[in-house]
């Protein structure tokens, strides 16, 4: 069975529009969904094209918007970040959020 293009995966993740102008559509799936036993210099290489790919994206902050509010059911790159660093970027928000709240 053949991998799913990019842009099928996009599409069929929710309902807005932004996703109709993503730069990934079409692209290499494995570049933003890489096996998670690869490790290596190949898997590498794909993270840094679609990092490229992310960074030069209209709709990225979109992106990212919509993945941090999947909490942790998302994997691989979205919106220029990685399952990691998105993790990071919550807990960031979510302490910041707590020490802004008056005791």
């Amino acid at each position: 069975m053949s991998e799913p293009e990019l842009d099928d995966i996009v599409r069929h993740v929710d309902g807005q529009g932004w996703r109709a102008w993503a730069a990934c559509r079409g692209g290499n799936t494995a570049d933003w969904f890489p096996e998670r036993d690869e490790g290596t210099s190949d898997q590498a290489a794909g993270l840094l094209r679609a990092r490229e790919v992310c960074a030069g994206c209209t709709v990225r902050a979109d992106c990212l918007d919509f993945a941090l509010a999947q909490e942790a059911k998302l994997v691989g790159m979205w919106g220029g970040l990685s399952e990691r660093e998105r993790k990071k970027l919550r807990l960031g928000r979510r302490r910041a959020h707590l020490s802004s709240v008056p005791d």
